[in-house]
């Protein structure tokens, strides 16, 4: 446990937690800025710390987390432009932290995604961790178990997978463009581009571009593409894998 008594978010905001505060781990607790119109939104029940002053800016701004001794536990600054997700200015979606088993840095725009449900989720987790041997592919449709989570389909069912694979076509120029769809509570997984001369030794494709997101419901459609292809004996795979 963590005693916050004292403790102080800055920046957009301010914040002081409440003396005696404590949280548990692996629990959550959270800032409010007016409780009435919080609990006529959200209901009652959540882990309310107490009410802050001040805002935060939907096309970025700065949070910085201090403890009860003044020592920095976090500082990082949001935004609002790639490779920071665009969804959480203004359209109804929140910043959530994704899943990992790795150190999670508030500071990296790639650790962070668009809440599932419209209006945030403040005091609850939306994601939907994943289980198993994310290699294994018990419904042998060619896709491993951590991909077809990655996709939102069944590793227990060969017709859900397929029609759900990424779809690779030529784009204006003479380049690629893969498209995807990603379920976002699906957040413990990642997706990388790789390419490869000899199909042994694979590194991160160098030209694609941060991909474009499309927002609807609960998935969110992934778009890469490229320049020209001038070298056309390279080989690429996508590569999914657990944080």
């Amino acid at each position: 446990s963590s005693d916050l008594g004292g403790g102080r978010l800055s920046g957009g905001i301010d914040f002081v937690f409440p003396n005696g505060w404590v949280l548990p781990p692996g629990k959550l607790a959270v800032a409010i800025r007016n409780r009435t119109a919080f609990e006529a939104r959200y209901g009652t029940g959540r882990p309310v710390a107490g009410e802050f002053s001040g805002a935060l800016a939907n096309e970025g701004d700065r949070i910085h987390l201090l403890a009860p001794s003044g020592r920095t536990l976090s500082r990082f600054r949001y935004d609002d432009t790639p490779p920071w997700t665009p969804w959480a200015d203004g359209v109804g979606r929140s910043l959530t932290l994704v899943q990992s088993q790795e150190v999670i840095d508030p500071a990296n725009p790639h650790h962070w995604r668009p809440s599932v449900t419209a209006g945030g989720t403040p005091g609850w987790e939306e994601g939907v961790p994943f289980r198993g041997d994310p290699a294994i592919d018990d419904d042998a449709d060619g896709l491993s178990a951590v991909a077809e989570y990655f996709l939102g389909t069944s590793d227990q069912d060969s017709n859900s997978g397929p029609n759900q694979a990424p779809k690779l076509t030529w784009g204006f120029g003479g380049g690629l463009v893969l498209t995807l769809n990603h379920p976002l509570e699906a957040d413990q997984a990642e997706a990388f581009w790789e390419t490869s001369a000899d199909l042994e030794s694979w590194e991160a494709v160098p030209d694609w571009l941060e991909p474009e997101s499309r927002l609807g419901g609960g998935t969110e459609t992934l778009l890469w593409q490229t320049g020209s292809l001038e070298d056309s004996s390279r080989f690429y795979r996508l590569h999914f894998r657990l944080r």
